[in-house]
């Protein structure tokens, strides 16, 4: 019995998994048909197969095959070149493409995905801008992600990808200026007092407060003090070292950057140079079993520090609302719940004050709910002796202090910036000497 002949192969509805979209391929070329999956997608399959055979097996023409690679293939091929091209010379990445570039694009891929690259323009990016807006980001922030989605097509408009002249188009929508949008601001970075590091110290590891104290010396960014090796220091000269950080903010604009150490600095480091078994070991390394990387980052720095100002602000803090709601107990529940709030020290926040209250509402038999108003109350309008401070504040009050101490040029080649524009940013103005000089006009 002759075997019947097989028809050429319908072409298949397929999923774009990079994408969640469905295809199909039609004459070579890949047509788009919608997430993958949905009613609308299989019924734009079924009509772009009926088209096809209609045609006797020929692609169909439309205006719209035209129009070049959709805004998610453009997304895709700028992230893997993003993801090669940050990256440091020794070929580590440098967490730009992880920090910034994935959430810039995110909202562009969500609302424009399916949209022809070509066709998006500057009313379109401020679609993309305003969900930005409406999800709580500050200005600065959104500005800055509108800005890469701008070097995203500036990219793709190098490789072809879309038109000449689109990057420019896309200019022509203005940043949002301050106070007028509906953006949140955020307040400048400001120095913070000696005496409020002092009152976190107590409460850090004794490496995180050898950090701390290093960068109040050096006005050194929190990023090179955290990868401080030994085989980085020059110790030739006794009186003063010399650090220079194997990476940098400027490495890849081909610049050098150079840390003095001196005798406070030298006496901090001391303890952590002795008897180095490897030089090329980092200094300040986490420590515990919770430890997941060979020395800190500059989140978990600040998240040590952070810890650190609630534990200093904990014991006034819990006080504060057992003063409120003790009266409201039962007496038999006064030794229990003091001692449950008070073993809340370094996350003191209204979450545990309240399972801790309704724990022991639970077994003294008291209403709990009016308890956890007036812990909530008193948590909100107490008034923190140390107020909360970053490392970045830290770099901010050694510029301020050496620019007082000496000049501004050598407080701008301490912090190593390009310009004295920068550095009059990090310096606070010395109020009382702007007072004294105009008292001698009168």
């Amino acid at each position: 019995m002759a075997r019947k002949k097989k028809g050429p192969k319908v072409p298949g509805y397929l999923h774009h998994k990079a994408s969640g979209r469905a295809f199909v391929i039609i004459a070579g070329k890949r047509v788009y048909l919608g997430k993958h999956g949905t009613p609308e997608s299989k019924a734009q399959y079924e009509r772009a197969i009926a088209e096809y055979l209609a045609n006797g097996r020929q692609a169909v023409p439309h205006p719209e095959e035209d129009s070049g690679p959709a805004v998610v293939v453009m997304i895709l091929a700028y992230w893997k070149h993003a993801e090669t091209y940050y990256r440091r010379q020794d070929g580590t990445p440098t967490g730009e493409a992880e920090r910034n570039i994935r959430y810039a694009l995110r909202p562009l891929r969500d609302l424009y995905g399916d949209t022809p690259a070509r066709d998006f323009g500057p009313s379109n990016l401020e679609v993309v801008r305003n969900r930005m807006v409406e999800s709580g980001l500050s200005r600065k922030v959104v500005n800055q992600r509108v800005g890469i989605i701008r070097r995203c097509f500036r990219w793709a408009e190098s490789k072809e990808m879309v038109p000449k002249g689109m990057f420019h188009n896309l200019t022509t929508l203005a940043p949002l200026k301050a106070g007028r949008s509906e953006a949140q601001e955020t307040e400048e970075v400001e120095s913070v007092e000696w005496q409020h590091v002092r009152a976190t110290l107590e409460h850090l590891a004794d490496h995180v407060a050898a950090m701390v104290l290093l960068q109040w010396e050096t006005a050194m960014r929190p990023g090179e003090v955290v990868q401080m090796r030994a085989c980085d220091i020059d110790r030739t000269d006794p009186e003063v070292w010399f650090y220079r950080p194997a990476q940098h903010k400027n490495k890849h604009r081909g610049k050098s950057r150079t840390v003095r150490l001196f005798a406070r600095s030298q006496a901090i480091l001391g303890p952590y140079l002795e008897n180095v078994d490897d030089p090329t070991r980092f200094l300040f390394a986490p420590e515990g079993h919770k430890a997941r990387n060979a020395c800190y980052t500059t989140t978990t720095y600040a998240q040590a520090v952070r810890r650190a100002v609630a534990a200093a602000n904990a014991p006034s803090r819990q006080e504060a609302i057992l003063e409120t709601i003790l009266p409201m107990v039962p007496i038999q529940a006064h030794e229990r719940l003091s001692k449950a709030v008070r073993r809340i020290v370094a996350n003191l926040d209204l979450k545990r004050v309240a399972h801790a209250i309704e724990k022991q509402a639970a077994r003294c038999g008291f209403d709990a709910a009016p308890v956890v108003d007036a812990a909530e109350r008193a948590f909100d309008e107490h008034e923190d002796a140390v107020p909360s401070w970053s490392p970045n504040q830290l770099r901010h009050s050694a510029a301020t202090r050496i620019a007082r101490e000496t000049d501004p040029e050598t407080a701008r080649q301490a912090l190593d910036h390009s310009s004295l524009r920068t550095t009059r940013i990090y310096v606070d103005p010395d109020e009382q000497a702007i007072t004294d000089k105009l008292r001698k006009l009168g």
